[in-house]
């Protein structure tokens, strides 16, 4: 889909939207694995009789964020947003698409080098590339205007900073300081207990403002 330096973008199919979503996982991009799990996952649902809209929900279902789903459920029970959004435990979003939308700073798989790396963030940061910034300005950005009221969680710092550096239109309902979930990010724990405190307080504000309307509770 593009090319800049040593910047690579493939598309894949990562386009379906949960419009009613009440919470948003938001990723830095798709790496290897999820590529090649939402490829596979969306020729198995074509050639099943699916529609495109139908395989789609069935990428998002399957690639987004594998691998790492226990500890973002762990991570954001200890937050409280299982009680936000009115569920037992965030496990259980995962397999109710219509609660939350999973989506990435960039939507398509982007790669460094002839190696074909997974991009992490780093050389060039995504708000100094016109490739990366093209894509978050053309996509995400009325993606994420249109989930009105929605939680949104940035996974990892170079996607937090992003949004800060754009000063995309949805930051205040952004949980910022949120770890990657990546078993490569050594660093998560620490990140995650240093700023639980505030993460928090960041939830039940998210819960208490009347845009985001009353929560489904639990009986």
């Amino acid at each position: 889909m593009g090319r800049e330096g040593r910047l690579s973008v493939f598309y894949a199919p990562f386009d379906s939207v949960s419009g009613d979503a009440r919470l948003v996982l938001l990723g830095l991009t798709p790496g290897w694995r999820q590529m090649c799990i939402a490829i596979e996952t969306y020729r198995s649902a074509r050639q099943h009789g699916a529609s495109d809209a139908e395989a789609q929900r069935a990428v998002k279902a399957a690639a987004s964020f594998a691998g790492m789903r226990s500890r973002i459920a762990g991570w954001l029970d200890d937050l409280g947003v299982n009680d936000a959004v009115g569920v037992e435990s965030a496990t259980e979003l995962f397999d109710e698409p219509a609660s939350l939308h999973t989506t990435s700073l960039v939507r398509y798989p982007v790669f460094v080098g002839e190696a074909m790396a997974n991009y992490r963030g780093t050389s060039p940061r995504p708000e100094a590339s016109p490739l990366l910034r093209s894509l978050i300005s053309e996509l995400l950005i009325p993606e994420l205007s249109g989930l009105r009221g929605a939680l949104i969680v940035p996974m990892g710092t170079a996607v937090a900073r992003a949004l800060v550096s754009l000063e995309v239109p949805f930051l205040d309902r952004c949980l910022l300081g949120f770890p990657h979930p990546s078993g490569a990010n050594g660093w998560a724990n620490r990140q995650f207990a240093e700023n639980r405190v505030r993460l928090r307080a960041a939830v039940a504000h998210w819960n208490r403002s009347p845009r985001t309307g009353e929560p489904a509770r639990r009986n």
